[in-house]
């Protein structure tokens, strides 16, 4: 069973998705107007600014992978649970 799991885990590792954050996550870092927008919002939560925010496509890139990852690791979480049903 460990061996089907470290599988799994290794597939979520090496995934596109995965990879395609890093990359996001470089871009975004490198993107100062976006990082001061981002860094004023967290000090007022204005409205506006977070709409300025959301309007970057890198972070909506971003964004989008992140989902795409979630829904990775919600379906390996469902074959985990049928690896462990197999094996009772």
């Amino acid at each position: 069973m460990d061996e089907k799991i470290d599988k799994l885990i290794n597939a979520i590792n090496k995934s596109d998705t995965v990879t395609n954050i890093k990359n996001d996550l470089n871009i975004i870092k490198q993107n100062m107007e976006l990082i001061n927008k981002i860094t004023k919002y967290k000090e007022a939560y204005d409205i506006n600014l977070k709409k300025e925010i959301l309007e970057y496509s890198e972070l909506r890139k971003y964004y989008q992978d992140e989902n795409n990852l979630n829904y990775l690791i919600i379906t390996i979480n469902k074959r985990l649970k049928e690896i462990t049903n197999e094996s009772n």
